[in-house]
């Protein structure tokens, strides 16, 4: 083997390695496949550390004492809260797939249109640092954003005369779901933790 031949297989397998420690540096690497879309580690950490931020004010508000704080920091709580989360993105997700299959090309103008005549997001800039540790624009696009498609395959749903929980649930039980999380699976309608 040559020099060059050495030097390219070196720096091949250092660009290699670099970009695998970015990639899950920087949790670019799936931890759940919805219908052949991807859910990042980073994406989920995100709505992890929202989570856990607004049960931490929510202890801190109705005055918990030092025993209830630090349920929180088991390992027990912080699996139901990432499990939460996680069940919380995939379910998202799926309504958004149904609601693109419902109004199509008007989803965004109908979702803007429910949340400009039902949400001043302008006073919600402060609520959402506070409680989930969020700047407005997150706020809106994982919070709001996801209710108001919620809402509208809801009241579509309810015109149909279709309970949209058993809907839901049916939608969700046929849905190729693929968890990631060592600890969790999807069973069909949520996710469960499974024992370690």
């Amino acid at each position: 083997m040559s020099f060059r031949t050495s030097l390219f297989i070196f720096f091949g397998l250092l660009l290699i390695g670099l970009g695998s420690y970015f990639t899950v540096h920087n949790g670019w690497y799936p931890v759940a496949i919805i219908d052949f879309k991807f859910v990042s580690a980073s994406t989920l950490e995100k709505d992890y550390q929202a989570a856990a931020h607004y049960f931490t004010n929510a202890l801190l508000t109705y005055g918990a004492n030092k025993t209830n704080q630090n349920v929180l920091k088991e390992e027990s709580t912080k699996q139901e809260i990432r499990r939460s989360a996680l069940e919380k993105i995939v379910i998202d997700a799926i309504i958004f797939k149904e609601a693109q299959k419902e109004f199509g090309d008007n989803l965004d103008v109908r979702v803007e249109n429910l949340i400009s005549k039902n949400v001043q997001l302008n006073n919600l800039a402060e609520a959402a640092d506070t409680l989930y540790g969020m700047t407005l624009e997150e706020f809106k696009e994982r919070i709001v954003v996801t209710q108001a498609r919620r809402e509208l395959l809801e009241e579509r749903k309810l015109t149909e005369k279709t309970d949209f929980k058993e809907w839901l649930k049916g939608v969700s039980q046929n849905s190729k779901v693929i968890i990631l999380v060592p600890y969790l699976k999807w069973n069909g309608s949520g996710i469960e933790i499974t024992s370690s």
